[in-house]
């Protein structure tokens, strides 16, 4: 039985040879489910049992379901929720099966994805991919099983697979025309087994063969080709550059070519001129080149060879070697490779301007960090172009706990703390010389109010951010201007995280909290009427090292990066509404600061921003405090109006 892996990311499905390895993962990890066909599968837990959320399960004897292995920070997990949902509406039964967590953390993913079905989660610690779950294998997520009427498993694999599916064998089962004792292996449902019990969708305008054009992109190094490159051309350069060409990445051939069909022109009527392209090889330093100018229907991009850092890993205070479960890696470079003496090679990596990089190590064993490196500086000289050897000691983590302060109610329901952690080797006047690796965590805060990060590098600071139930945020130090090179005026101002010290010892604060606010948003036309049936969205801005963000809507974690992870669903949305019959949008749940606002309707838009004359919004600065619910906009802080005019009457500039 050959298995799809069209569940995995899209950047390991373009990879053949990963793809094959994805393959055999799945057929190997599906041995355990194929044990069970035919056979009585294990009891359920009881209703009475506290672990089970978004229901109990009901009475099943008689009829089939599909059991589902899932988790909330399994992106793949989420692809499955609008077949999933079809299935649940049309009165199919499913019952979840959830490694160890938060039950509060997985209720609320259930909710935000408005797919409700009894999850049972699992008190039992087996790691992050946890071997058993109430007695049924679960190496792997997501995974279904499916059972007959009788409680006997008939059917096993992925919603996402091409051949006939599981959802069809369910239906067989229901309409009584496959006899229980004649176990089929299918593997997964497609959404056009039967007419959709949904609204209808109208599908986005295909382009028509005239509106398309051929890019080329050529990769060469000293103007010789490059075969084998893995060439992107992400988004649309120049002007609104932020839309993705939603094309597949792919390999240079022998003459170091790519070809791709992309639009003329794109976003409101631009015409294509240039791409953002990423482009990696082994053997080269990786390149992400912004607006790269199309000539004559080609990109021509050049790679640079860097050096290579292969690192021994020894114990702090035994100085002996560690040989496994060593990583190291960043989001631009790649991963690091294990070598078969348990070494480390870096990807190629490219000269700085001084000459130096700062790197560092993590330990994880049994999917738990238990130590780190100190930063340390590689200088290689820059004729060599060799591989520079290391050894670099690994030395236990700090840890960092803390509670919330009392302005937040206890029991503290759906919170989350997030920090990011930076390092940087400094020159004797403090100044920093290189900056190294971030760490990125986030972690559930307890019903007490209390939370706790086991692992983190020592010597570093940490930026930390804290939500609570769409109530409260952490308190943050508001900045007027940027300090970045942008436009004055750009925006009204950001907000600083809190920032903390870490030395070599633990450590314990307390977090100041306040509360949330919300704002009442008009829509008037140009002749003053109210607009309604328009989406408007608020995008506020943080500051997350040196860069505006929102890394609180975010799951992300460095230790999934470097286990080759993609982060988890998106933990919150921007804050948005739907403007109403008199032209209100109330948006809820925003942090007070300083917001880029956004609407969106099918036949008005905004004007060009004045400050940033290239993009259709507005700078708005929320203060705190509740807007009373019901109350039309009088002008009061965190009232708004927006005109809006009628869609091509206005240009965006530059």
């Amino acid at each position: 039985m050959t298995k799809s892996v069209d569940s995995m990311p899209r950047s390991r499905r373009t990879n053949p040879a990963i793809r094959l390895q994805d393959q055999l993962f799945v057929e190997g990890n599906a041995k355990p489910y194929e044990a069970m066909i035919g056979k009585q599968i294990p009891g359920l837990p009881g209703a009475s049992n506290s672990n089970w959320v978004g229901g109990t399960p009901p009475a099943l004897t008689g009829k089939p379901y599909l059991i589902r292995f899932w988790a909330t920070w399994c992106s793949s997990c989420q692809d499955d929720v609008p077949a999933l949902s079809q299935f649940v509406n049309s009165g199919g039964t499913v019952i979840g099966m959830h490694p160890k967590a938060d039950t509060n953390d997985v209720l609320r993913v259930m909710k935000q994805t408005k797919l409700l079905h009894p999850t049972f989660v699992s008190d039992e610690d087996s790691g992050w991919y946890a071997q058993k779950i109430a007695n049924y294998p679960s190496p792997m997520f997501p995974y279904y099983l499916l059972v007959d009427g009788q409680g006997v498993a008939v059917a096993h694999g992925l919603l996402s697979d091409e051949e006939s599916g599981i959802l069809a064998k369910y239906r067989e089962l229901v309409a009584g025309t496959t006899p229980a004792d004649q176990p089929s292996q299918l593997s997964a449902a497609s959404a056009t087994d039967e007419p959709p019990k949904q609204p209808v969708v109208t599908p986005a305008k295909v382009p028509e063969e005239s509106e398309m054009m051929e890019v080329a992109i050529r990769v060469n190094y000293k103007n010789q080709p490059v075969a084998g490159a893995m060439v992107h051309p992400e988004y649309y350069g120049g002007l609104g550059g932020n839309e993705p060409t939603d094309v597949e990445p792919k390999l240079t051939d022998a003459t170091g070519m790519a070809t791709f069909r992309l639009k003329k022109r794109y976003g409101e009527n631009f015409e294509t001129k240039s791409f953002h392209v990423r482009v990696r090889h082994t053997d080269f330093c990786y390149r992400y080149e912004h607006n790269a100018p199309i000539e004559n229907g080609v990109i021509t991009l050049s790679l640079t060879k860097g050096y290579r850092v292969l690192v021994d890993a020894i114990d702090d205070d035994t100085k002996t070697a560690i040989t496994s479960d060593i990583y190291a890696g960043d989001l631009h470079n790649g991963i690091w490779r294990r070598q078969d003496d348990g070494r480390l090679l870096s990807p190629m990596l490219r000269y700085d301007q001084f000459g130096n990089r700062a790197i560092g190590l993590t330990q994880i064993r049994d999917q738990q960090v238990i130590g780190f490196s100190d930063l340390v500086r590689v200088r290689p000289l820059r004729k060599q172009r060799q591989v520079m050897a290391t050894k670099i000691p690994i030395h236990p983590p700090v840890m960092l706990s803390g509670e919330l302060d009392s302005s937040v109610p206890r029991p503290v329901r759906n919170s989350r703390v997030m920090v990011v952690v930076k390092r940087a080797l400094r020159r004797k006047s403090g100044k920093v010389n290189t900056w190294g690796p971030e760490w990125v965590d986030w972690m559930p805060v307890g019903s007490d109010g209390t939370f706790q990060f086991d692992a983190l590098p020592r010597g570093g600071e940490v930026e930390l951010l804290a939500i609570c139930d769409d109530e409260f945020i952490s308190s943050a130090t508001a900045v007027q201007g940027m300090g970045m090179g942008i436009t004055p005026g750009m925006f009204l101002g950001y907000l600083q995280p809190m920032k903390i010290q870490l030395g070599n010892e633990n450590k314990s604060v307390t977090v100041a909290m306040r509360p949330m606010t919300s704002a009442k948003v008009r829509l008037l036309d140009p002749q003053s009427k109210p607009v309604a049936g328009a989406n408007v969205m608020a995008r506020p801005h943080h500051r997350w090292h040196s860069h505006l963000g929102q890394p609180l809507f975010h799951s992300l974690r460095s230790r999934d990066m470097l286990l080759g992870r993609e982060p988890g669903p998106t933990y919150r949305e921007s804050p948005s509404g739907i403007t109403d019959e008199n032209g209100i949008a109330t948006l809820e749940s925003i942090i007070p600061g300083s917001y880029m606002v956004t609407v969106k309707h099918p036949t008005l838009e905004m004007r060009p921003n004045p400050h940033t004359p290239h993009v259709r919004d507005v700078d708005v600065k929320f203060q705190g405090g509740k807007v009373p619910s019901g109350k039309a906009p009088s002008g009061k802080v965190n009232e708004l109006n927006i005109r809006l005019v009628p869609k091509g009457t206005t240009k965006l500039g530059r």
